[in-house]
């Protein structure tokens, strides 16, 4: 800090917690410096690049991270079931490693406006095992309870060997846009008068 003489290096993906502790920031695509300025300036840079890449075909894109053996090839949302309810993803994937693998890491990232991770989605955590096939394949992702305010969200696909991250195959950020219509999640429909991310179902009682 200026105060005392010395500089703090803040590096992370989340707009929010970006524009609260720094005043000036640094904006690096694929290992180049993009631009140099203050928070408010790069954080809308940053924002408006994010929104032209997600308009990209997933197989376009080249800002993306891992081996490339195993690659995301589509990520597509089916009918919604009912409000608050049920949320299908069809993910692709090509293999290219010649042969099956076996209890790979797959994840999927949710994140708001500011870049905020809302929920990680991720097959160990409910130790699910997820393998591949050999060339392409599909896994299906179904959010069972999107328990989240309406709006668009970011969903962002990492795939990786194992749960240690031995290799990563793939990862995407803004995979694809997420668009969630919770209006009617209470059956009064209607919405808390102070806005909220999460929606709860709950019940106040008199003892």
């Amino acid at each position: 800090t200026s105060r005392n003489g010395k500089t703090i290096l803040f590096v992370s993906h989340d707009m929010a917690a970006i524009k609260r502790l720094c005043s000036r920031a640094i904006l690096i695509d694929q290992g180049s410096i993009k631009m140099s300025g203050p928070t408010d300036e790069v954080v809308a840079a940053y924002l408006v690049d994010s929104k032209q890449k997600l308009s990209m075909p997933i197989t376009e894109r080249t800002d993306r991270g891992g081996s490339g053996k195993v690659r995301f090839t589509k990520c597509e949302k089916g009918d919604t079931e009912n409000q608050g309810k049920k949320i299908t993803l069809t993910i692709g994937y090509t293999n290219t490693t010649g042969h099956a693998i076996e209890n790979v890491e797959i994840s999927a990232d949710i994140r708001d406006e500011n870049n905020t991770c809302v929920a990680n989605l991720t097959n160990s955590t409910l130790e699910q095992t997820i393998s591949l096939n050999n060339g392409e394949g599909i896994i299906t992702l179904e959010i069972l309870s999107p328990n989240i305010a309406s709006g668009k969200y970011v969903l962002d696909l990492f795939l990786a060997s194992d749960q240690l991250n031995s290799e990563i195959f793939d990862w995407v950020q803004g995979a694809m846009v997420l668009e969630i219509d919770n209006d009617s999640f209470y059956p009064t429909k209607k919405l808390p008068p102070v806005k909220s991310l999460a929606l709860l179902n709950y019940v106040f009682k008199n003892n």
